[in-house]
């Protein structure tokens, strides 16, 4: 089931991010992860999980006021994505 994150899927969020960025201090993507989900305007993280309920994979996705080379604003920006090993095809 693909659904909005929530600050109940902030500890397995964490480990997803701390797989895909190693070598991150955990205060950093902790930070992150609470700005994320204090600020729906500018920020959407979507997580799949499985039929018990745990986390398989995430995508952050944010709004930015411009970036190189687009001519409209904002303009979409897929943040980051994680899929675990066991679910990837």
């Amino acid at each position: 089931m693909i659904r909005n994150a929530g600050p109940e899927d902030t500890e397995s969020w964490l480990v997803m991010r701390m797989t895909s960025w190693p070598g991150t201090d955990e205060p950093q993507p902790r930070s992150e992860i609470a700005m994320m989900l204090c600020d729906a305007e500018h920020f959407a993280v979507f997580v799949c999980q499985d039929p018990k309920g745990k986390l398989l994979c995430f995508a952050e996705v944010s709004l930015w006021s411009w970036a190189e080379n687009c001519e409209s604003s904002p303009v979409d920006y897929l943040e980051g994505w994680f899929v675990a090993e066991h679910a990837r095809r």
